[in-house]
């Protein structure tokens, strides 16, 4: 098959024209974004007690009594410095362990002990933004 120098130039343009989207993509943080809290403990049966402590509640109470057990007990300095609050970030920043527990749990509940390298963590997920409405 012959490609004609043209045609070779506007491939070549194509293929740079996706490069470039993707990078800006990754690089201005255009894409799906999830705001969320955790709290970083050691051990599943830590996480697993606090788990425990944070059932049956919602709404407002379920987030004051996340913020005090992050401040009580979290080993990130998010804990310390604001209740568990990461803000909002964009996918591939976190551990990928992690950021596949911000995208599976409901918004606005604490999922089971999420463990990674860095020990287990509760997840709080607040909102998720610039996904497929049937992940939300």
């Amino acid at each position: 098959m012959d490609l004609s120098y043209d045609t070779l130039v506007v491939i070549g343009c194509v293929v740079l024209s996706v490069v470039a989207l993707t990078i800006m993509y990754f690089v201005t943080g255009q894409g799906p974004k999830v705001a969320a809290s955790h709290i970083l403990v050691k051990t599943k049966e830590e996480a697993e007690s606090i788990y425990a402590g944070l059932s049956g509640r919602s709404g407002k109470d379920l987030e004051s009594a996340f913020k005090q057990a992050a401040y009580q007990s979290s080993l990130c300095p998010s804990g310390q410095q604001s209740g568990g609050n990461l803000g909002t970030f964009g996918l591939g920043v976190m551990d990928p362990i992690f950021e596949k527990a911000c995208l599976e749990q409901k918004i606005g509940d604490v999922g089971p002990p999420v463990p990674t390298g860095f020990g287990c963590h509760l997840i709080l997920v607040h909102d998720r933004q610039g996904m497929d409405p049937k992940q939300d």
